[in-house]
């Protein structure tokens, strides 16, 4: 029998982590991390589907091929921005935390999809969207 009155306190924690442990935490920490910028991830990969089911409808009308390479573009865009907003946060939380840098990257990201969303859909209605938004925003 153990007498716990004599018994260091150190002695009685068990330092020992187990696979379980560390595997949980390590999961528990990802999580976090990349739900933290979650909303970005999913604005984006709705911008890049948009931008696919435009694209196929703008090569409908002008009667190109659609390929599966253009399918595969799309889940290469999607793996490549969600790197680049990890990315951006990883180097925000570490390095900048004053600095919004995610915002930024998703911002240049974002509008590069709306752009070819926009010049899609002026392919399928045949109107100039593009250079309408271009004319009435103006920076001060």
């Amino acid at each position: 029998m153990i007498n716990k009155e004599n018994m260091s306190y150190f002695k009685s924690i068990n330092l020992s982590i187990d696979a379980w442990h560390f595997w949980s935490t390590l999961l528990g920490a990802v999580t976090a991390f990349v739900f933290n910028v979650q909303p970005f991830i999913t604005l984006l990969v709705g911008l890049v589907l948009a931008d696919l089911v435009t694209g196929m409808m703008a090569a409908k009308k002008r009667k190109e091929r659609i390929s599966s390479r253009g399918i595969f573009r799309t889940v290469e865009k999607i793996t490549v921005q969600c790197i680049a907003i990890l990315a951006a946060e990883g180097i925000r939380v570490t390095l900048f935390p004053e600095v919004n840098l995610t915002y930024v990257v998703v911002f240049v990201i974002a509008m590069s999809e709306f752009k070819s969303i926009i010049e899609n859909v002026e392919t399928i209605l045949e109107i100039k969207i593009w250079s309408f938004l271009k004319s009435k925003i103006t920076l001060k």
